[in-house]
């Protein structure tokens, strides 16, 4: 709101009381405005009273400044308040395992190694393949019947005959054999990766983490928590 005149009095001309100091870019805040109206009303023209109407305009817009500047204060405090929202769910991951996009997992001692693939519609035929960090293939894991979309899988570390491979890296891709002709199709996989940090941003979208395998990832790229 511009400091230029009310009801026909040049505000420029009028002088604050002591202490009172305006706000830059010429905007008037609720206690400052208030304070020029009464200076106003303190400086008219007895013989030329303020007009009633005049009067309740400006008051209409001493109220919608004292509106804005509390829907301004509101608005900041709730937007405080989603952020540390956010911060407290991000950090909720950190230890968490989480699908993301990948065809690479990390085989820990005692433990085994999980993932998921995206297929394409419903079969039974659909397999998964492990291979060692020598490109060798070391395990073929049936997925059994299942339904198009998301289908996980689990692989306790051994090789066909049972024995207990090493802990490391691995690979794996899947695929649905040829049926009927048609060659053999590939689905995307993801694997199933340990957050071990969470990097903050301005808002939840640009927050990242950090897997195990060294991987910075934005939020939106998690498929699934597990």
């Amino acid at each position: 709101m511009s400091t230029t005149a009310l009801g026909g009095l040049d505000l420029n001309s009028l002088a604050l009381p002591a202490g009172t100091a305006p706000r830059g870019n010429n905007q008037l805040g609720q206690d400052t405005f208030m304070q020029l109206m009464i200076t106003q009303l303190q400086n008219q023209d007895p013989t030329k009273p303020l007009d009633s109407s005049e009067f309740v305009a400006q008051l209409a817009q001493f109220s919608s400044v004292s509106s804005l500047e509390s829907m301004s204060r509101a608005v900041g405090q709730l937007s405080e308040a989603i952020y540390a929202n956010q911060a407290v769910q991000a950090s909720s991951l950190i230890g968490r395992n989480v699908l993301v996009s990948g065809d690479t997992g990390v085989l820990r001692p005692g433990e085994g190694m999980a993932g998921a693939a995206d297929l394409p519609f419903s079969t039974a035929s659909a397999v998964v393949r492990v291979y060692n960090e020598a490109g060798e293939l070391v395990r073929q894991l049936p997925l059994g019947p299942q339904a198009a979309g998301l289908a996980r899988f689990t692989w306790d570390g051994t090789d066909a005959a049972g024995n207990a491979l090493p802990a490391g890296t691995y690979r794996f891709t899947a695929a649905i054999p040829p049926q009927g002709g048609n060659a053999e199709q590939a689905a995307d996989t993801y694997s199933s990766t340990r957050v071990t940090s969470v990097t903050l941003g301005s808002d939840l979208a640009s927050s990242t983490i950090t897997t195990e395998a060294g991987r910075e990832l934005r939020l939106a790229q998690i498929k699934a928590i597990q």
